[in-house]
């Protein structure tokens, strides 16, 4: 939904060319973009000035004197809006003058929570700490715009499904603004998300070492492996559904056989997971698991999951090349990206009888990600 919003609103905002444009592709560090846009339009004095600040261009230094000799003039300072006192101010930067910034740092207590913002966007050094202070004092906001800030720069616990949907609602009404402060929390998501899938790798892979280090206790059954795997992700933190329990298996999984969905601890679903014991190369048995993984679409954003492969077979090395030349064979519904299953086995050393392979497919625009961790559950 929020990718959705944000592509509404630039359609809906880049019709035309003006200086809020330039400001958010300065913002966005797109120069290239700026460059292409038309300038003989801006005639103004402050426009101009504003247009080569965003273009990152030294104004006309006569035309800065007689406007900033105009500023004392309290009408001509109202006829001016945000974006030209943004761009007057960039020009201090670059002729270091401190002519104009100095009426950003009179006024920005004066200013709307949005204005606060995007000042802070522009001037990141100078204004932060003043906008956290300003947040703080908003104990009992029930602004969208203002508790989505308390989220990015505060960290306060916020239900951003709740935002978004609140500026869905009044769309119509948005400008650059909100669509930069969008983007802002569309990129935290993004970080926070990856972080979570970076983690959570690494807890699978633990999990399989724990489980391969103890296959003698554990008498060497499915059910137990994967008892213990479900078990010690909890463990960690997460919520594991079972897929079959829930009437969402994909493949019919019998006993013995792992089909769950995991979850972060604040219920963000993060993967399906499908684990199981082969001996040779089956190719149905193994086709039926691996396309629920591959051809998985998920509205929430799945896009790494997890095949975990107890292999039992006493030529380990040689098994472990055989499955992964019989898996780009399988014809799944979505192209595959890459035409096998590389082997990533080298970038962690420390998983001994462990082996790693990526698969990567598309899926309706999403790129799926395929890990298969294949262990050897056949050692002494």
């Amino acid at each position: 939904m929020l990718d959705e919003l944000i592509q509404e609103l630039k359609s809906k905002l880049f019709q035309s060319d003006s200086l809020e444009i330039f400001c958010y592709y300065f913002i966005d560090g797109e120069q290239g973009k700026i460059s292409q846009i038309n300038k003989s339009q801006f005639t103004g004095e402050a426009e101009q000035i504003a247009v080569a600040s965003f273009s990152e261009k030294y104004a006309d230094r006569a035309e800065l004197e007689k406007v900033a000799r105009k500023l004392k003039n309290p009408i001509y300072t109202k006829y001016l809006n945000i974006y030209h006192f943004l761009g007057l101010s960039l020009q201090d930067s670059l002729y270091e003058t401190r002519i104009f910034e100095e009426h950003l740092k009179e006024n920005f207590d004066n200013q709307s929570i949005r204005y606060k913002y995007l000042i802070t966007k522009v001037f990141a050094q100078q204004f932060e700490e003043q906008l956290k202070n300003y947040l703080l004092t908003q104990v009992e906001t029930q602004d969208s715009f203002t508790l989505i800030l308390k989220h990015l720069y505060l960290e306060a616990n916020i239900n951003k499904n709740s935002m978004i949907s609140d500026f869905k609602k009044k769309s119509q009404d948005l400008d650059i603004i909100d669509l930069i402060l969008l983007e802002d929390i569309r990129d935290m998501q993004s970080v926070g998300y990856n972080k979570l899938q970076s983690q959570l790798f690494e807890d699978i892979a633990w999990c399989a070492t724990e489980i391969q280090s103890k296959h003698k206790v554990l008498s060497n059954n499915e059910g137990q492996f994967n008892s213990l795997f479900q078990s010690l992700l909890t463990a960690k933190g997460y919520r594991v559904q079972d897929q079959t329990q829930r009437g969402a298996s994909f493949n019919g999984a019998q006993y013995g056989e792992l089909d769950i969905a995991v979850f972060s601890k604040d219920d963000i679903p993060l993967s399906i997971l499908e684990a199981f014991v082969i001996g040779y190369i089956d190719k149905g048995y193994i086709a039926k698991h691996l396309k629920k993984l591959s051809e998985n679409y998920d509205p929430n954003g799945l896009k790494n999951n997890y095949a975990v492969i107890y292999a039992k077979n006493r030529d380990f090395l040689v098994f472990w090349e055989n499955y992964k030349n019989f898996v780009p064979t399988i014809s799944f519904e979505h192209i595959a990206l890459i035409g096998q299953v590389e082997d990533i086995s080298t970038r962690f050393p420390k998983f001994a009888g462990i082996r790693v392979g990526l698969a990567k497919y598309q899926n309706r625009g999403m790129i799926v990600e395929v890990f298969h961790i294949f262990m050897d559950m056949n050692f002494p």
